[in-house]
């Protein structure tokens, strides 16, 4: 009598990250969803992880008002080199799945210097300011946002995706292979 050895499913290798705390969990993704477009059947597939450079910034600012002095925060969002300001956040450091975790397309360096121009540039023009300002840094990190990936479908098989923050439960569209 033959018998076969089982393949043993390969193991996923895991990667330490510091990610920002997930507050909606898969079933609150679904229904998140459903509740916006109830014609369609919602199916988490996939959680990753995006990359991005958090800055916490002290400025220094001379203004037409005296001298400020600001605390800011910034992400920088390593695959799309695109800037915002942020609030603080809640992190953890965890092990999730390697192949759930987004590469950055960008190092320190570039991250940093994208994060102290957008902060200047957006000083200066918030604050009015005379002069440069004076700036030093806080903190700074390599952190990763919580996603979660979704397929909707209706009853004639049209589908699409859609990319629900597992931070805020914000969602939006996604578009990839396959969608109608």
């Amino acid at each position: 009598m033959d018998q076969q050895i089982p393949q043993q499913e390969p193991v996923a290798t895991e990667q330490t990250i510091l990610a920002l705390t997930q507050h909606i969990s898969a079933q609150q993704a679904e229904a998140v969803l459903s509740a916006a477009a109830s014609q369609f059947n919602t199916q988490i597939q996939r959680r990753i992880y995006y990359p991005y450079y958090w800055v916490h910034f002290h400025y220094s600012v001379k203004t037409v008002l005296g001298k400020r002095d600001i605390e800011a925060y910034c992400f920088v969002d390593l695959i799309n080199n695109l800037a915002s300001t942020a609030d603080r956040f809640e992190s953890e450091t965890i092990s999730v799945p390697a192949n759930n975790v987004l590469q950055s397309k960008m190092d320190e360096e570039a991250a940093y210097k994208t994060a102290r121009t957008y902060l200047l540039h957006s000083s200066i023009h918030k604050m009015k300011a005379l002069l440069l300002p004076k700036y030093e840094i806080v903190q700074k990190a390599f952190v990763y946002k919580p996603f979660w990936i979704a397929r909707c479908t209706n009853a004639n098989r049209e589908q699409f995706h859609m990319l629900v923050d597992g931070v805020t439960g914000k969602y939006e569209a996604l578009t990839l292979d396959g969608d109608s």
